[in-house]
């Protein structure tokens, strides 16, 4: 595992909930808005919205469903090796990569039974550090 391929799961995590953002934008598009009855001219068009972004939705709709199938993919692989790793381990990348929170409130939860200093940096070196000597020894889990 390195860290690359977990932040690969954060990206792809991002990707499809801004997808998602996008699908409901392209929906709202596409819905029928109430006639205007002021009175006041306007164009003489015929502008079919819902023509124009069904087609986008559908297709997007598509690219989702691919993209949480390799988000539950990778989640999966990655939940197989936090198993098999040291407890501190699995709660620094289960809080961060699973759970999805932040470094800052990764570091809190890590030390909010301990006196040490709450310090993101260190939490995030000490899973770098990690990584790195894994890497070094066993390869990523892509390999």
């Amino acid at each position: 595992m390195t860290f690359e391929e977990l932040e690969q799961l954060r990206a792809l995590r991002g990707l499809v909930e801004h997808e998602r953002e996008r699908l409901k934008k392209l929906r709202a598009a596409a819905g029928i808005k109430s006639p205007s009855f002021s009175g006041m001219p306007h164009g003489s068009g015929v502008h079919d919205r819902i023509a124009e972004n069904i087609p986008a939705a559908v297709d997007l709709e598509g690219d989702i469903v691919k993209q949480l199938e390799e988000l539950e993919e990778r989640k999966n692989r990655i939940e197989d090796w936090i198993n098999r790793q040291p407890v501190k381990i699995r709660l620094i990348v289960t809080l961060r990569y699973i759970d999805g929170l932040t470094w800052n409130e990764t570091a809190m939860e890590f030390y909010k039974d301990s006196w040490e200093p709450k310090s993101e940096a260190a939490v995030r070196m000490y899973l770098k550090r990690y990584l790195k000597r894994e890497v070094e020894e066993n390869g990523s889990i892509e390999e």
